[in-house]
């Protein structure tokens, strides 16, 4: 059974999924540029960066969202003292 913070946390994971999403799909169409490789390399590195950063997050979204959708009896409480 999921805790009353669990229940929060997937019922606001479809939003935070959509505003990564959004974010990836910003930095991708930057990336497409023809001028973006033009910049120095440290902007490019950069934005590459930010662009692992978001992958990582929705990476970490979509887990915690199979998580929460397929929870393991007596899992929660452990999840929750790991925090």
């Amino acid at each position: 059974m999921l805790s009353y913070h669990e229940k929060r946390e997937l019922q606001d994971l479809p939003a935070v999924i959509e505003k990564l999403e959004a974010r990836q799909d910003k930095i991708m169409e930057r990336m497409s540029q023809p001028e973006f490789f033009r910049q120095n390399r440290q902007a490019v590195d950069q934005v590459r960066a930010q662009l692992d950063a978001v992958k990582d997050e929705l990476l970490a979204a979509y887990q915690l969202w199979e998580y929460l959708e397929n929870p393991i009896p007596g899992a929660s409480s452990e999840r929750n003292r790991q925090r």
